[in-house]
């Protein structure tokens, strides 16, 4: 029950981080299963409303963020980590 009760703690502070810090930064300084967990919250959250706000183009506009996201981890993980 500890494990599990310090594992949501952490889960939970991993999600209010995400909102204040910079991506890369951000995934460089939480457990990689949390990054997980964390960016799917995110990433569900901004797609519904990415969706509501801008219907198609808006969708199309969080794609390319998302994109960029995922170029910027690309080059974290070909530099020094």
């Amino acid at each position: 029950a500890a494990m599990q009760d310090a594992l949501k703690k952490l889960a939970g502070l991993a999600v209010d981080a995400y909102a204040g810090t910079e991506r890369t930064k951000w995934i460089l300084e939480w457990p990689g299963q949390l990054v997980i967990c964390a960016s799917q919250i995110y990433w569900t959250k901004e797609c519904a409303q990415a969706i509501e706000e801008g219907g198609a183009a808006g969708l199309e506009a969080y794609g390319n963020q998302c994109t960029s996201q995922l170029n910027d981890i690309v080059n974290l993980v070909r530099g020094d980590l």
